[in-house]
Parts: C-alpha cells; sequence; structure tokens
C-alpha cells in the first residue's frame, strides 16, 4: 500500500536537527460500524512541524473458534499482540529495533486500560525499563 511504503520511508529517515528517526505514538480503541467489531489503529506523529495521525489498519477484534463457536479477541493482552502485529506488516521494512526504539506511547481507552495491555507492549517492544518515555495514557 502506497501509505505505508511513505510512512515507513519517513520513519526510517533521520531529522536533520537530530540525526535519529521520528518518534511516534499510537491511538487505538474498537468501533463497531456495521456488525464486525474493528480495531482502527493509528500512528501519530509530527511531519513538517505538524501533528499528523496516519491510519495503519483496522483489523477486526473478535475470533470464532470452528470447534465450539466460542468467541474471542478483545483482552488487553490480544489486542496489544494484534496492534503490534499491525505495524509489523505495514511497516515490515523498517527494523524492530528501530521501530521499537522510536514508539512513544499509546492513547487509547476500555480495554486497553488493563495493566496487562501495558507490560505486553513494554515486552514487544522491549523497552521493560524505560521508565518515563514509554508511556500508555487513558
Amino acid at each position: 500500500m502506497w501509505i505505508n511504503r511513505e510512512t515507513a520511508k519517513f520513519l526510517s529517515s533521520p531529522l536533520p536537527s537530530t540525526k535519529l528517526p521520528p518518534h511516534f505514538y499510537v491511538s487505538s480503541d474498537k468501533s463497531t460500524p456495521s456488525r464486525i467489531t474493528n480495531h482502527a489503529i493509528m500512528i501519530c506523529l509530527m511531519v513538517d512541524g505538524k501533528h499528523c495521525a496516519i491510519p495503519v489498519n483496522a483489523p477486526e477484534v473478535y475470533t470464532k473458534s470452528d470447534d465450539d463457536g466460542d468467541v474471542s479477541g478483545a483482552d488487553a493482552k490480544e489486542l496489544v499482540t494484534n496492534l503490534y502485529k499491525q505495524f509489523e506488516n505495514a511497516y515490515s521494512s523498517i527494523s524492530k529495533e528501530m521501530m521499537n526504539g522510536s514508539y512513544q506511547g499509546t492513547v487509547c481507552d476500555g480495554a486497553y486500560q488493563a495493566a496487562e495491555f501495558e507490560a505486553t507492549l513494554r515486552e514487544l517492544c522491549k523497552q521493560e525499563d524505560s521508565g518515563d518515555f514509554f508511556v500508555v495514557l487513558w
């Protein structure tokens, strides 16, 4: 997808002022615009001095088991794992180290409030000991 390639190119380019790639945060929420609940994921960063929210994906939240018909998918660990996988898929040309180092926060509500969401995200981003520089806001 063109927007993903352009975003990946931007995220991979060092900023002139710092010579580091740009930092970003993520805004995410579940929605049910029709009969299917999705997980809207936006990457938010500064582009030419202006805040910019770029859509990453809106995958389905719930999955139904073929065996017994049980529905799952909306607990904190599944939401954050899905969110992270969407970044890996959309920006596969960016190394995990660069992506993890640039990921600086998450703005979300509802099911994302669980401590398990933050702990799993820190683990996925390898930022367990980053203190205040890695934030989940509700």
